[in-house]
């Protein structure tokens, strides 16, 4: 992981990555088919990290959008993590590996998904009104790769997350 954050994708070769784990090339191919199976593997688990984050602050205490907040500031911040390095974005959306792409699209079914249903359930319980995931998700796209990058202060983003937060929640109240 940490070489492909410095030196991106491409420049990342099997070599460098056995070098520096001190075995022989052979063995990473006994385990990844290719550099890009490997880049796949990395990227998947980048997004299971995220999605991990997400549903523990969705499961978590509080009322739903206390809850719904915490989940969608832990994945900003899950994110902005991820995406420290040079080519941090990379893992997570790069249009040139088709492994990256399909982990990527894989993950964001997935948090569809989870938040698809934990939306389904507070408006069933009266505590939300909004029901589609996708026209939330889109609403911090700003705030994820590929939009979400290393070189953006990282104060900037956590003013424009709260900023995102205070519009959301604000729209999101019940009507009585």
């Amino acid at each position: 992981m940490r070489l492909f954050h410095q030196n991106g994708p491409a420049k990342t070769t099997v070599a460098r990555i056995a070098r520096e784990a001190h075995v022989a090339v052979g063995s990473v191919y006994l385990e990844f088919s290719s550099k890009e199976d490997l880049l796949g593997a990395l990227s998947s688990r980048a997004h299971r990290r995220i999605l991990r984050v997400e549903r523990e602050a969705l499961e978590g205490e509080g009322d739903a959008a206390d809850r719904l907040r915490a989940a969608l500031t832990a994945r900003f911040e899950a994110f902005e993590e991820i995406v420290q390095g040079r080519h941090g974005p990379d893992l997570l959306h790069c249009t040139e590996c088709a492994a990256i792409r399909s982990a990527h699209q894989n993950f964001r079914g997935e948090e569809r998904a989870l938040f698809d249903r934990f939306l389904r359930e507070a408006a069933e319980r009266g505590e939300l009104e909004l029901q589609d995931a996708g026209a939330l998700l889109a609403t911090y796209a700003e705030l994820a790769p590929p939009l979400l990058d290393r070189r953006t202060d990282s104060t900037l983003l956590r003013k424009r997350l709260e900023a995102i937060h205070a519009l959301v929640f604000a729209g999101l109240a019940p009507r009585h």
